[in-house]
């Protein structure tokens, strides 16, 4: 970004205290940040400095480490996972996106057909919540958007699962996933 340099290694991506007018602005800002080769990892955080106005607990990041004992999670290890960007950020809904059946958040993955690349991308959420659209970029720009009419059932988790094929770009492309929701209209 002409010469500059840039001193942080992560970026707030979503916060549930200050939701923007376009909610994916700061996501567009980060694959901006991507797209020049600044590696910043994605942080989704509750905005808890007044909590009489702004309902915390929504926005979160996931970080991919071990976690079969949530009272014994390696420190160092989660902050190294975060470094690396192996992180899921959700607004209430979680995404995961393989490619060639490999990878996931923060990985790179090599392309094994030079024809097309299979994504798999799952979204799931709580029974009371759902996904309405989907979107795929590479390198910030939109690729690929899906909707969806399907919501929940009864009190199983709400999931949408697609598989799609995406061109083989000459290049390297970071992929990101982003589903989108109806919202929610009642206390939960």
């Amino acid at each position: 970004m002409h010469g500059r340099k840039f001193y942080f290694n992560a970026m707030e991506t979503i916060n549930s205290g200050a939701t923007q007018s376009d909610p994916l602005q700061l996501f567009y800002d980060w694959m901006t940040l991507l797209n020049a080769g600044i590696d910043v990892c994605p942080i989704g955080s509750s905005d808890s400095h007044d909590v009489s106005r702004y309902i915390v607990g929504q926005a979160r990041t996931y970080v991919r480490c071990d976690d079969s004992d949530p009272s014994k999670v390696n420190i160092s290890e989660a902050c190294e996972a975060i470094r690396q960007g192996k992180v899921s950020v959700s607004y209430g809904l979680w995404v995961e996106m393989t490619v060639d059946g490999r990878g996931k958040s923060g990985e790179l993955t090599e392309i094994a057909d030079k024809e097309g690349i299979t994504a798999t991308v799952t979204v799931k959420a709580p029974h009371w919540s759902s996904a309405s659209r989907l979107l795929i970029f590479g390198n910030g720009k939109l690729l690929l958007e899906k909707s969806s009419s399907q919501g929940s059932s009864g009190d199983a988790p709400f999931i949408w699962q697609e598989t799609i094929t995406l061109p083989v770009a000459s290049y390297d492309m970071n992929l990101v996933a982003i589903a989108i929701g109806p919202g929610i209209g009642e206390s939960f």
